[in-house]
């Protein structure tokens, strides 16, 4: 490889990581995801495998897809597993944190980049199949067996959801990992903008914003937009809306002028 392929391959890799990095963010301000829930997600998380047939049936053709707008994308995800770092080195996937594992997190009209070419020419039951299982947010190296011959994924008890992972594509990503390359990112953005989290501002180690800061986000910009508090309460998995209260009353406070509301 010559020295100018070298550099056009390595900014390549780093556009991919910022592509992710956004998309990552983006998930985390709009949805509230935790950084477990993103590095879990799948496409079968958005789409149905009805959806993915028919996609898939049609070459993606978005003439028939708007004549078929039952089988569109429909703005939400359905969101019940999440991906960490075990005890003993391997990735654990389990329920959402919380008392809801399971619930429906509507998003804004953005959709990620599902044309990995991993799977791109296989026959169409094939096809929808892998596309189904594909995590999004995979790691950059391909998935590869451990001593025990199978890919280092655990599960908790009584896990019925699949774990498989596609072949010729990566495994679930570590949370470490990629919280290496997205806090120097937040860091700088805090930086630029001199502006940090109250809570971080006499943290020992990094003072910029973390990941999970963009749930608050999300629960704040739905509460300021009107968003029905059970709703609110459902969508984040908290065990109830008094929770939700509790933590942001401040949020519903700040939406009151100075006159008080306006009948």
């Amino acid at each position: 490889m010559s020295p100018e392929q070298q550099r056009s391959a390595e900014t390549e890799s780093l556009a991919s990581r910022y592509r992710q990095t956004a998309l990552i963010t983006a998930l985390g301000a709009s949805g509230g995801l935790r950084i477990g829930e993103c590095l879990a997600l799948r496409v079968r998380h958005f789409l149905t495998l009805e959806q993915i047939t028919f996609l898939f049936s049609t070459n993606w053709d978005r003439t028939q897809l708007n004549e078929h707008r039952e089988l569109a994308y429909r703005g939400y995800l359905d969101l019940g597993e999440q991906a960490s770092q075990s005890g003993t080195g391997k990735i654990l996937v389990q329920g959402t944190k919380g008392k809801i594992k399971q619930r429906d997190v509507h998003l804004p009209a953005f959709l990620p980049n599902w044309n990995d070419p991993a799977i791109r020419h296989r026959n169409l039951t094939n096809r929808v199949r892998d596309f189904h299982d594909l995590l999004l947010f995979p790691t950059r190296t391909k998935a590869r067996a451990g001593r025990d011959g199978e890919v280092s994924v655990l599960t908790e008890p009584g896990w019925r959801r699949g774990t498989r992972i596609v072949e010729g594509t990566g495994s679930y990503q570590n949370q470490s990992n990629y919280q290496r390359f997205s806090n120097p990112l937040y860091d700088y953005v805090a930086d630029d903008m001199n502006e940090y989290p109250e809570h971080r501002i006499h943290a020992r180690a990094r003072k910029g914003w973390t990941h999970h800061g963009l749930r608050h986000w999300a629960v704040s910009s739905r509460l300021k937009a009107g968003v029905p508090l059970p709703l609110i309460a459902k969508e984040m998995g908290h065990k109830d809306s008094a929770f939700t209260l509790e933590r942001y009353g401040h949020v519903v406070d700040e939406g009151v002028g100075e006159l008080g509301f306006e009948y």
